[in-house]
């Protein structure tokens, strides 16, 4: 998984994006995986998750 380091400015605007629309439109600027950082905070954005686990009822 890639790590990308995020200065003071593009931390907050992520943060402001996450807050007031969708995480979608939020994180379309970065590639999955990646953990984005921030001194000691992170987000870690990957595709997938347990709905593509799931097995349909047969």
């Amino acid at each position: 998984m890639k790590t990308i380091e995020l200065n003071d400015d593009d931390w907050a605007r992520l943060k402001r994006k996450l807050m007031s629309g969708s995480v979608d439109d939020a994180l379309k600027d970065y590639t999955p995986p990646v953990k984005l950082t921030h001194g000691t905070e992170y987000i870690t954005y990957e595709t997938g998750g347990e709905e593509d686990n799931e097995r349909p009822n047969e």
